[in-house]
């Protein structure tokens, strides 16, 4: 069942309370379209997904094994203030504690863009990754793509996910990566391919939904 805008913004609020944001002043729901003014963009979520709880997600996060943490220092991975903007989720093909998920990460942008942003999205990002998740493997090397408003770069990678419990599954991430400056913008699509693997056409229904228009 899609959540109402009122249990969005309820979930919102309790995950911004964290976050030390105001979530009701640049953030609009209409059904699947959600509308962030403040970052200038606009997306579809897909058809029967929910907005997920930050504060939630942020919970689990501390239990995440990240290969290079330095004791006594804060992992950059799990940084209080790096947090989603949004998570949408697939909630009835949730399993155990996973559930596919779109999540989207605003991000202060040091310095200019890239000019190879292919290159950048696997030097900086993928190659950042590779160093804190075990066995990262990349399926489908960064390439650019158009989006409305934008440019961005996508890919295809996998790692093995690994709580302080034992447990471990393998997902695999399908990522865009959009710089405007001063900010860059990463958005994942996360699934598992150990669960009913979602239709390709999920991603790339998102993918065609995302537009940015300036921000003053």
């Amino acid at each position: 069942m899609i959540e109402s805008r009122r249990s969005f913004l309820q979930k919102l609020l309790v995950a911004s309370v964290a976050a030390g944001l105001d979530p009701l002043r640049s953030v609009t729901t209409e059904g699947d379209i959600y509308t962030n003014t403040r970052l200038g963009l606009t997306v579809r979520r897909p058809s029967g997904w929910e907005f997920s709880s930050i504060a939630d997600f942020a919970a689990l996060r501390d239990h995440q094994v990240v290969r290079d943490a330095v004791d006594g220092e804060i992992h950059p991975l799990k940084d209080p203030d790096n947090l989603p903007v949004f998570i949408f989720e697939n909630a009835p093909a949730r399993e155990g504690l996973f559930a596919p998920a779109i999540t989207l990460y605003d991000e202060p942008l040091r310095g200019a863009a890239p000019a190879d942003q292919p290159r950048a999205h696997r030097d900086v990002m993928l190659a950042g990754f590779a160093t804190s998740y075990r066995n990262l493997e990349i399926q489908q090397q960064p390439r650019p793509v158009a989006l409305r408003g934008a440019q961005g770069t996508v890919s295809l990678w996998s790692y093995d996910h690994d709580l302080d419990d034992g447990f471990s599954r393998k997902l695999s991430i399908r990522s865009l990566l959009v710089f405007r400056e001063p900010r860059v913008h990463t958005f994942h699509f996360v699934e598992s391919p150990a669960s009913t693997r979602e239709p390709e056409e999920t991603w790339s229904r998102f993918l065609q939904s995302v537009s940015y228009v300036p921000v003053a």
